[in-house]
């Protein structure tokens, strides 16, 4: 069974970890230092020790620990211009290098440093490469070192793969980066520094089984084989790197160079297949007919004894939804496809039948095994932050030294206002899991109910032994279609039309009769963006209230209430975040097409258009509202609209290209028109869906993207395929701005718990 498989290799990469430590004292100080003649440097795979080239045998495990050679750089953390020491070494059989020896402390300055490492840099092997081009001491300044990278040709072999009449694959192994920063010379003469890396690749694990509806009587399957389709063989060395801006793929949808499966158990209806390959990083987003990585697989059969044989090709996707941020590999990450093959593909390798996979994704980290006096005590789960898109199961293998127990900790989902729901008190009508208790080894299958409400739902299981080790294991679950919030601080528009056909610029000063009043945040954000637009007044959030501010009351020598007006009853800031997987009959999932690039472009009319729906877009919060309004002064609204997050971001973690206050504050200020197909599923879901999206459609008519056109909220009706047309003198309309998500928004919001 599978569950023996992983324990098997579990039980290798335990030997393999014993034998490299050499003994229990130095295995234990691989997480806390070891005992050094000099300044040594201490390597952990993503959290296990690393092994060294040759310590482990060739036919044993996938080698996804071992290190052959490490680049070390030094760099000043004061000034990361150029190379402040520079060490090539290969690496000793317990996972650490010798650096210096003597009076080493006086190659180092008293001065902080950071510290990158590249192992397993693969130009080294390349005997066709001039040394000149492989050898890392080339690299000179911090400019160049993130600018290196990595071209790995066998990047998709796993160890032990056959393909076709080619002898076995051996000798696998990952290009890792790691790096400490601050790193001070201590007062002793000895001294580790342990540094934690990180493989560069994407791992892919198919798990195959298969129903009566496809081994039908007498039918028996030849072989299984696989192809991982476009995959990358180029990456940076960095993982903080940019990555390479136009990146070659690799593997065509041909029958040319399929392995075999990499384990194969059971037969009949019982059988198992295990797939592995691996990949460099690749986002293909919307690009899916060209860029898309996937696993291509033949499962070739005979009907009879004495049958033909018949070629039998599938298509496995490695995406576990279509939302912008999941249409790509990330770096040390594990994808685990769980596939069932339940009816015969095609005979045509170029029309393999798409396969629906059980997809979860979890950091690819090692675990370190604890040891206490005679006995070793561990506690390992596969997964233990883990994402499930519309699925009810997802399977957790465990590995531990005494029976486990499950327990459900905490569920909740987040409401329209930001409060945490509990469902830990009903959660007998959606979650369950079931495990052999008295099983070392197996799989936690967690089953929960699909939400049933348009939004993420929260949970935390603690798994525990009998040697009283813990591990945690944080899952989020969402629906096809759900919805977040992003909480908004201030916002203001930068220009408007006025009646006369004159732009006006927003550029009012803080007032001075207000210098002490709210928060700084508030009152530095909005200094020079208060105007006296007579159709949208800056705004912002204080104490649970919406607050209008006008200079138009600007000789008011006193705090007074006209001054600054409170939005009642229009007091939600939230910016509802709505991800949408699924094309239905009414409209059409992709991004509308836009008039001009970057800030300032507009939705582009056309009706056509106008039935588009943008698969992750930001409505924007009650900071947002407006007075009556004509369709060109709805536009240009949007066009000039800006609202501010109430999160802020380091400015080490802020992204490239976007803006922020000086308070860290994000700006948003991309604002469109929604289509009309937008504004009929904003309508749907805050009149059916009330527990996680208030009201924000709220007057009668709020405009749409094609010229005139608006819906009529009085009767949304969502099904509705005819749109109302108003005319060029229609001023009584409202709008509700929404701006596109990117897939490096979605990164930013969900280190801020914002999913």
């Amino acid at each position: 069974m599978m569950k023996r498989r992983y324990l098997y290799m579990f039980l290798l990469s335990l030997c393999g970890l014993f034998y490299c430590t050499g003994c229990t004292e130095n295995m234990m100080s691989a997480g806390e230092g070891t005992a050094a003649d000099g300044l040594v440097v201490n390597f952990l795979a993503s959290g296990g020790a690393v092994v060294a080239e040759g310590t482990v045998a060739s036919d044993d495990g996938l080698r996804e620990n071992v290190v052959k050679n490490v680049d070390i750089f030094f760099f000043s953390t004061d000034n990361k211009g150029e190379v402040a020491r520079y060490y090539h070494r290969e690496v000793g059989e317990n996972g650490t290098v010798l650096l210096e020896t003597g009076n080493w402390k006086s190659k180092f300055p008293a001065e902080s440093y950071d510290i990158y490492v590249v192992a397993n840099f693969h130009q080294y092997d390349d005997t066709s490469t001039p040394e000149t081009e492989t050898d890392l001491s080339r690299i000179k300044t911090w400019t160049a070192l993130m600018a290196l990278s990595d071209t790995d040709p066998d990047i998709f072999k796993v160890e032990h793969d056959r393909f076709g009449n080619e002898e076995v694959y051996t000798g696998k192994k990952f290009m890792m980066d790691g790096k400490k920063e601050g790193w001070t010379p201590g007062e002793g003469t000895d001294e580790t520094i342990v540094i934690d890396l990180a493989r560069a690749a994407a791992k892919i694990v198919v798990n195959v089984s298969y129903t009566d509806d496809f081994l039908v009587a007498d039918r028996t399957i030849v072989d299984v084989r696989k192809k991982l389709v476009r995959y990358a063989q180029d990456v940076r060395v960095l993982a903080e790197a940019d990555p390479i801006p136009i990146l070659d793929l690799y593997g065509d949808a041909d029958g040319a160079g399929m392995s075999t499966s990499n384990y194969t158990e059971g037969s009949g209806v019982a059988r198992k297949d295990v797939l592995y390959a691996y990949s460099y990083p690749n986002e293909w987003g919307d690009n899916v007919a060209d860029q898309e990585t996937y696993i291509l697989m033949n499962i070739p059969y005979k009907d009879g004894s004495q049958g033909d044989l018949y070629q039998n090709y599938y298509k496995i996707p490695v995406r576990i939804s279509n939302t912008a941020a999941d249409l790509c590999l990330k770096r040390n990450t594990v994808y685990t496809i769980n596939v069932t093959v339940d009816r015969v593909g095609n005979q045509e390798i170029d029309k393999p039948v798409e396969l629906t996979p059980k997809i979860s994704i979890a950091p690819w980290k090692s675990e370190n095994v604890l040891v206490g006096g005679d006995t070793y005590k561990y506690l390992i789960v596969s997964e233990d932050e883990i994402e499930m898109h519309n699925v009810a199961d997802t399977v957790v293998t465990f590995f531990s030294s005494s029976a486990i127990t499950v327990t459900l900790d905490a569920a909740y989902y987040v409401d329209k206002s930001g409060n945490e729901i509990s469902l830990k008190d009903n959660s007998s009508d959606w979650y369950s899991v079931d495990y052999d208790e008295s099983a070392l080894s197996g799989g936690l299958k967690i089953h929960s109910e699909v939400p049933e409400i348009v939004t993420a739902r929260y949970f935390t299981l603690t798994v525990t032994n009998g040697d009283g080790m813990e591990k945690t294991i944080n899952v989020v679950q969402y629906p096809l279609e759900y919805i977040s919030g992003v909480p908004g601080l201030y916002s203001y528009v930068e220009q408007y039309i006025n009646n006369k056909g004159e732009t006006v610029t927003v550029n009012g000063k803080w007032p001075d009769n207000l210098k002490n009043r709210y928060s700084a945040d508030i009152r530095e954000g909005l200094d020079g963006h208060i105007g006296t637009n007579p159709y949208m007044k800056s705004k912002f959030y204080w104490e649970g209230v919406i607050y209008r501010i006008d200079m138009s009351y600007k000789d008011s020598k006193e705090y007074n209430p006209l001054y600054v007006t409170p939005n009642t009853p229009a007091d939600n800031n939230r910016m509802y975040l709505v991800q949408i997987s699924s094309t239905s009959e009414k409209y059409t999932v992709a991004r509308p097409k836009m008039e001009g690039t970057g800030v300032g472009s507009v939705t582009a009319l056309g009706e056509e258009n106008n039935r588009l729906v943008s698969p992750a877009f930001m409505l924007a919060s009650n900071l947002g509202n407006i007075g009556d309004v004509n369709w060109d002064k709805a536009r240009d609204n949007c066009k000039y609209y800006v609202e501010h997050s109430i999160y802020t971001v380091e400015k080490a973690d802020q992204l490239e290209g976007k803006n922020y206050d000086s308070k860290g504050h994000r700006r948003f200020d991309d604002w469109r028109l929604p289509t009309y197909a937008e504004l009929q599923i904003i309508a749907g879901y805050q009149s059916t869906q009330t527990v996680v999206m208030d009201s924000v459609l709220t007057d009668d008519y709020y405009w749409a993207a094609d010229k005139y056109t608006y819906l009529i909220t009085a009767a949304p009706k969502p099904t509705d395929n005819q749109i109302p047309t108003g005319t060029d003198s229609k001023s009584d309309g409202k709008v509700r701005c929404i701006r596109d998500v990117t897939p490096e928004d979605l990164k930013e919001l969900r280190a801020h718990n914002i999913r």
